[in-house]
């Protein structure tokens, strides 16, 4: 195993451009996109101030190119690991020329800027535990009672019940809370 393999980088910042998917020689799917890298820079009074971005192209492989593609836009704030690399092309035009290009294995949302949902492929063993010990508390509605009916107590207590299970299975996001970052 190289050293290459084991090093990471990572880098975050604005997706500049639509991503753009085509397909390798191979047959392989290639998703690439420009990610805007906020940079700082000190004016000769000491004072720290926002410059242009440092646009890279992001370039991915596969089936995570295929996932990042549908679930990125334009705009989104993103943080991406992998590593920069090198090779050379040659063009019709131009003749050979080295490309740069951040190569990507994985991209997801910057959550201290965005607010995501996320939809998972499949339960987690945690989930599967509360579904089928939710599956044994699920509580049905009573039907109104019809007119001229008397509510009894323990129908009162029945609707109060299904009202709270349906609120904790709703979790945080219903009392108004998100992220909160």
């Amino acid at each position: 195993m190289t050293q290459e393999n084991l090093v990471n980088q990572a880098v975050h910042g604005h997706v500049g451009t639509e991503p753009k998917v085509s397909t390798t020689a191979n047959g392989a799917t290639r998703a690439t996109f420009r990610l805007g890298i906020p940079r700082r820079v000190e004016t000769a009074d000491g004072e720290w101030i926002n410059a242009e971005p440092h646009y890279v192209t992001v370039a991915m492989y596969g089936k995570s190119a295929e996932r990042t593609v549908a679930s990125i836009q334009k705009g989104d704030n993103i943080i991406a690991l992998g590593g920069m690399r090198e090779y050379e092309v040659t063009d019709p035009e131009n003749g050979p020329r080295v490309i740069t290009e951040f190569r990507a294995g994985r991209v997801g949302h910057d959550l201290n800027l965005s607010e995501v949902k996320v939809a998972r492929r499949g339960p987690s063993p945690s989930a599967q535990a509360q579904a089928s010990a939710g599956a044994e508390m699920q509580v049905e509605t009573p039907a109104p009672p019809s007119s001229g009916q008397q509510v009894s107590q323990a129908s009162r207590i029945w609707a109060q019940a299904a009202e709270q299970t349906e609120a904790q299975a709703q979790g945080p996001q219903s009392a108004g809370g998100g992220l909160g970052i």
